[in-house]
């Protein structure tokens, strides 16, 4: 098994709206399954940290969060907010 992580594009919008579906429970989604649309608005805000993990040319993970600056460290750093 070989894992290439790297950065959601807009051109993975709907293969990463087809792995939510295939790795979300039933009883953990809205009443609709995942919606490419959602998935562009998070892609465009300001911040915002999508990145894939794929194995022979299939999702097999996802980790977003936030692109923030800190206070006290003078730097930057990303909270990560959702792990698949």
């Amino acid at each position: 098994m070989t894992i290439r992580v790297e950065p959601m594009r807009a051109e993975d919008c709907s293969e990463v709206a087809d792995f939510l579906v295939m790795a979300m429970p039933d009883d953990w989604r809205t009443s609709s399954p995942a919606d490419e649309t959602q998935l562009k608005r998070v892609l465009a805000a300001s911040g915002a940290v999508v990145i894939l993990a794929h194995d022979s040319g299939n999702i097999v993970g996802l980790a977003s969060g936030w692109f923030l600056p800190t206070v006290t460290g003078q730097g930057d750093m990303v909270m990560l907010d959702e792990l698949l």
